[in-house]
């Protein structure tokens, strides 16, 4: 059972604890660790819940047969095949190839001066986004839409040979084509799939408008050669070897053309609340979940306890709980 916190806000005042912070952190570093401790505390039960899932979605990898897109029937269901387009793709700059999702983050690095003088620099995101569109899976038995642009599906993606980034140093400009797809904010439409019809175009104006300002930010940073910029993205090119996680349902205004399989599509699952796609096989996810659960659910209590303890003896806040 995943540790909760309820059990403890009955048994603290809150104005108590208020009036006592303020005494004993009177101090800048004192009310620092307070509440440094603090967020340790309910992060690492965080870690353990957030872990818990992680090991339990190993459980549902193993436990759910592979299907067959021609066989395949209503409900949970779990797919491996390629990665085929549907509509629409996406060509970031560096991928140079089309695409069904990529994640981008743009940067800059900053100059910060500390409350002592030290000077220390950083990396800051000035923009990022992600792009997920529907896709075809294809496992030569069939092909079967499944809607990566609906649901928010979880993309699990290996980061060898998925993921490039691209560093500009001061003095030097960043790509066009980098600079256009951060202003577009990676919106297929504006990297060369099809455009928007008007009527969708209208209904987003106000919604460009508003975003309109960040993205002009955006290029501006990558326009900055007084510092040094970054720009990276995480892809899912179309002709890779997907695995899918989710649900097969109904599929709007559909017709069969050479199976049932074109009546359905994948949705997220309504049951497990898990919509996962990966371009790893169904023996990797489990084998990583399996491992990474557990260890992620153990750190998670180590800092949880750890941060209790340190709390309970340098606060005294055993007064506050009797």
């Amino acid at each position: 059972m995943v540790p909760t916190i309820s059990s403890l806000a009955p048994a603290i005042d809150a104005s108590a604890a208020a009036a006592w912070l303020l005494q004993s952190g009177s101090s800048g570093d004192s009310g620092e660790l307070f509440v440094f401790l603090l967020i340790g505390f309910f992060g690492g039960l965080y870690l353990v819940y957030d872990g818990f899932g992680t090991w339990q979605l190993s459980r549902l990898v193993q436990d759910t047969p592979t299907s067959r897109v021609r066989s395949m029937s209503v409900g949970r269901v779990e797919l491996e095949g390629i990665a085929r387009t549907h509509e629409d793709s996406v060509t970031p700059p560096l991928a140079d190839e089309e695409c069904v999702y990529v994640d981008w983050e743009a940067e800059k690095r900053e100059r910060r001066v500390d409350d002592d003088g030290d000077v220390h620099y950083e990396w800051v995101t000035t923009a990022r986004g992600t792009r997920a569109l529907a896709f075809e899976l294809d496992d030569d038995t069939g092909s079967v839409l499944v809607r990566g642009d609906r649901d928010d599906p979880e993309f699990d993606l290996n980061e060898e040979g998925n993921r490039r980034t691209q560093t500009y140093g001061s003095g030097e400009p960043a790509p066009e084509d980098v600079r256009r797809f951060v202003s577009a904010k990676g919106d297929p439409s504006a990297t060369g799939a099809r455009d928007r019809s008007a009527d969708e175009a209208e209904t987003d104006g106000l919604l460009d408008d508003i975003t309109g300002f960040a993205a002009d930010l955006a290029t501006d940073s990558l326009d900055d050669t007084s510092n040094r910029r970054r720009y990276s993205e995480t892809v899912l090119p179309l002709g890779r070897h997907v695995y899918v996680f989710g649900s097969a349902d109904s599929r709007e205004d559909a017709r069969m053309e050479t199976s049932e399989a074109d009546l359905l599509e994948i949705r997220r699952d309504p049951g497990t609340d898990e919509f996962l796609i990966s371009d790893s096989t169904e023996g990797r996810l489990q084998e990583s979940y399996g491992r990474w659960g557990p260890i992620e659910a153990i750190v998670g209590l180590a800092i949880s306890a750890a941060s209790l303890f340190v709390l309970l003896n340098t606060y005294q806040l055993h007064e506050l709980l009797g």
